[in-house]
């Protein structure tokens, strides 16, 4: 009996901490998708599952300069902002194959744009 309080206090601890995070996951990983700027600059990177708001987490300048919209790229981040559309410190982005605006999910670029996001899909 005393082992089952034990255990369920442990379980109602693990679970009162998962939820009082701040919900940003730290993974230092790779997230794999394609590239797409917005009209002011911010770098998106979108995949299957989710679109994710690039920021810097570098000090040389910007990571995805030589990317172009639509090419699928692979990013390391240090930390994912579970939120959506989530929000990665990317750290290093390399390009896994050229792409084109057509490589883009239209049902996602609709999608942002109704939140208010502005794009120029123009080749």
């Amino acid at each position: 009996m005393k082992k089952r309080i034990n255990i369920s206090i442990g379980l109602f601890l693990f679970t009162l901490l998962g939820c009082a995070s701040d919900q940003q996951v730290d993974i230092n990983d790779s997230i794999e998708g394609r590239f797409l700027k917005s009209s002011n600059g911010q770098s998106i990177l979108v995949n299957d599952h989710d679109v994710v708001i690039m920021g810097n987490d570098t000090e040389e300048g910007e990571v995805c300069e030589d990317i172009n919209i639509g090419d699928k790229i692979v990013v390391i981040a240090d930390a994912i902002d579970a939120s959506y559309p989530s929000s990665a410190n990317v750290i290093r982005c390399k390009l896994i194959e050229e792409g084109s605006v057509n490589d883009l999910p239209n049902e996602t670029i609709d999608y942002l744009q109704d939140m208010g996001w502005v794009f120029d899909l123009s080749d």
